[in-house]
Formats: C-alpha cells, structure tokens, sequence
C-alpha cells in the first residue's frame, strides 16, 4: 500500500510534467500507427500492381531475315551497317 500511495503521490504533485509526457507518448503512438498504416496501404498497391500488370517484353534481332534481303555490294553493307547499328544502340537503351 505505501508503494501504490508514493505513486499516486509522485504522479499529483507533478502535473505539468505527466501532461507533457502523455501528450509525448500519445504523439509518439499516433505518428507510429500513421506510418504503419502507410507501410502496409504501400505494400498492398506494390502486390496489387505486380499482380495485375505482369508483361515482359524483350526485343531482338532476327538476323536470318536481316540477312535475305542484303545484296552484296559497297552501298549495300553501307545500309545493313547503319540498320543493325541503330537497332543495337536501341537496345542498349534498355
């Protein structure tokens, strides 16, 4: 009983104090429950969206058909060298 009276005691006499620490640990906790409510509304549009927007793409070159249609000739190798080097600077892009 002496202990729970001291309590009370040390918990009237500074009022002021206690106020200030409860309005502390209500922020705290308010800020704390935001941030977690954040996280997890975050986490659920991240899953949502992978779910439902699930495309990959991937280019490349088919050589073989490049191929049928190359003439030799100056002009020619001039053509294919400016087609495959502006479609592999395309890819490097990526």
């Amino acid at each position: 009983m002496y202990l729970l009276k001291n309590a009370w005691l040390s918990i009237t006499r500074n009022k002021g104090r206690n106020i200030l620490i409860g309005i502390i640990f209500i922020a705290i906790a308010f800020t704390s429950t935001i941030t977690l409510a954040i996280k997890n509304s975050a986490n659920q549009i991240i899953t949502s969206y992978v779910s439902k927007n699930d495309v990959e793409a991937t280019l490349t070159l088919n050589r073989s058909h490049m191929m049928k249609d190359f003439q030799p000739g100056e002009e020619n190798t001039e053509k294919t060298k400016k087609y495959f080097n502006k479609f592999h600077h395309l890819l490097k892009k990526k």
